[in-house]
């Protein structure tokens, strides 16, 4: 039996692979809050630190 040192490597993207997975669901902001009817409440990525820019904070 031969012995071979020709180890091949390769890098995967994780986070590639699983937005190639996901597709536009990826990116798509979760409920923040739903009522039993369905409706629901998303907080954009803009909403998320309003406080903080907040004079009285």
């Amino acid at each position: 039996m031969p012995e071979t040192s020709d180890v091949k490597y390769r890098t995967i993207d994780l986070s590639a692979e699983i937005k190639k997975l996901w597709g536009p669901e990826w990116n798509k902001p979760e409920p923040a809050y739903e009522f039993s009817n369905g409706r629901k409440f998303v907080l954009r990525t803009g909403d998320a630190a309003i406080y903080e820019s907040s004079p009285d904070f």
